[in-house]
Parts: C-alpha cells; sequence; structure tokens
C-alpha cells in the first residue's frame, strides 16, 4: 500500500532529528579536540553552534509533527469519502476564504445536502465528559466545536435562492474515537473515519444533481 505523502514529511523530520543529534556528537568530539589543542574560544563557539541546531531542529519537528499528523488524517478521511462519488457527491476539499480564522478541511454537497467536516487526528485516549471531549488528558471540546463556525460560514456563502437550509457540521476522528460512536453535541455530529461514509448516506435526501451543482458553483 502507497504510503501517505504526511508519513514521508514524519519520517524525514525523524531523520534530520537523527542526523541533527550525530551532527551534535561529531561537533562536541570536535570541540574536546579544539580545547586539548589550548584553542579554548573555538570550541566554545562549536559548543555554542551545538546548542543553537540542536534547538532549532527540535522547534521545527515540533512544529511540523501535528501539520503531518492532520495531513495524514484528511488523506484518511478523502479516502473513505471516495466510493461516494459514483453516488452523486462532490468533495470541494479544503477552503480558506477572507476574513476567515482556519481552514474548513472538507466540504461535501450531495443528494443527503450540504457537510462541513473538521477532521482531528488526535492520539491518545479520548472520552466524552458531558458535553466535554478530553484527549490525553487535555479538554478538547473549543477544537471539536470548529466545524459549527465552519456551517455557519459555508451557509453565508449560499445564495438564499438555492433554499438550503442547514448544513452539517461534523468533526471527524480520524485515528482514534472516544469510548460511544457517533453522537450529536447540540450544534455538530462527531463521527469516526469509518463511519463518515454511513452517516452521509443516512441523512434525509434533499438536493438534486443541478441543486448540488449550484452549491458546489457558489462556493468555488
Amino acid at each position: 500500500m502507497r504510503k501517505a505523502a504526511g508519513l514521508y514529511v514524519r519520517q524525514w523530520g525523524l531523520t534530520l532529528v537523527a542526523a541533527g543529534f550525530l551532527a551534535a556528537a561529531t561537533l562536541i568530539a570536535l570541540s574536546l579536540e579544539a580545547r586539548r589543542a589550548g584553542t579554548s574560544w573555538l570550541a566554545t563557539a562549536i559548543v555554542g553552534l551545538v546548542w543553537v541546531c540542536l534547538y532549532i531542529e527540535v522547534w521545527f519537528f515540533r512544529r511540523a509533527y501535528p501539520v503531518a499528523d492532520g495531513y495524514v488524517g484528511e488523506v484518511q478521511v478523502a479516502r473513505v469519502l471516495k466510493p461516494l462519488e459514483t453516488e452523486g457527491y462532490l468533495f470541494l476539499g479544503p477552503r480558506r476564504w477572507k476574513r476567515s480564522r482556519g481552514d474548513i478541511d472538507q466540504i461535501v454537497v450531495g443528494p443527503t445536502g450540504v457537510f462541513a467536516i473538521e477532521v482531528k487526528a488526535w492520539k491518545g485516549r479520548m472520552d466524552w465528559r458531558g458535553d466535554r471531549l478530553v484527549v490525553a488528558g487535555r479538554d478538547r471540546t473549543r477544537a471539536v466545536r470548529k466545524a459549527s463556525a465552519h456551517a455557519m460560514r459555508i451557509k453565508e456563502k449560499l445564495p438564499p435562492q438555492l433554499g438550503v437550509e442547514w448544513v452539517e457540521a461534523v468533526t471527524v476522528f480520524a485515528e482514534n474515537f472516544p469510548s460511544v460512536g457517533c453522537r450529536h453535541r447540540k450544534s455538530y455530529w462527531a463521527v469516526p473515519a469509518e463511519d463518515l461514509p454511513g452517516f452521509i448516506r443516512s441523512r434525509r435526501a434533499r438536493l438534486t444533481a443541478e441543486e448540488c451543482a449550484w452549491i458546489a458553483c457558489a462556493l468555488n
């Protein structure tokens, strides 16, 4: 099976960090030799350079790893949605409009409506505690509610004459999933990636093929 591009990003980052540590060990050895040769200023400069390089690499890896995880999650969701293409569903991909906060990970338009999809690839234990979602001990409720804001933004972009009364807000978990199945959390749904096609099919039929095309044009 072909690996997703995000996995290569992660592997490249790990390789970079490993190479950085190897280079650091080499430079430290050189600094010790320089100290023995009586050039302590050179040894100090080498050690300082080592620490700066290690800091930059760790900073890069910490920033790149969540991005790679998110990309892998989006690829996984795109893969599970693929069979819906033959049923008249359109996938508009990520969207970001002017003066908007954050990207909409995926927009799906089809016979059963319009769906604003927020993809999360979190790791660690996930539990619902009332209306709060806790992931690896951290409260992530605010993050999963982003789907609701995305749905409202999409609704604002649609001309009133299209007659679209509702845009479904869906948070999809690509890696783990809380201890229960699909859940409706007030203004958004929480769904595991493998159940997403079934969830979309289960909604009430609302749109014709022509209306789906109009909506897709309005959002492009």
